[in-house]
């Protein structure tokens, strides 16, 4: 989400002096990305790709905000049912978060 927000704030800015990545990078990471954009010899985008592209990074921020709004409160609310002792341990959001990282809760049982 980080790359989807820093390219919508960046655009087609060839200047990365005036783009402030502060608000949606760490300090470590907008020296890497000013330093990448000021030494690239890149050109800009036409005005109908850059108006693609921010409408691709709108959608996946709307989709973010939809798995947060929708999804993940859901498969908490389950979470219970399926799996009621990791759940019991370490509370139903994280056993929902760890499920889906280990790829379901036949792979997580085969974790060490």
């Amino acid at each position: 989400l980080d790359y989807v927000r820093t390219v919508k704030l960046i655009g087609n800015e060839m200047d990365m002096t005036k783009v402030d990545l502060g608000s949606v990078l760490p300090s470590a990471m907008v020296m890497s990305v000013s330093v990448t954009g000021s030494t690239t010899s890149g050109e800009p985008l036409s005005n109908q790709d850059l108006e693609l592209t921010t409408l691709a990074c709108d959608e996946v921020l709307k989709l973010n905000q939809i798995k947060h709004e929708v999804l993940l409160p859901y498969v908490s609310s389950q979470i219970s049912t399926i799996a009621p002792n990791v759940s019991a341990l370490i509370g139903s959001g994280t056993a929902a978060l760890v499920l889906g990282i280990a790829g379901g809760l036949s792979a997580l049982s085969k974790i060490p």
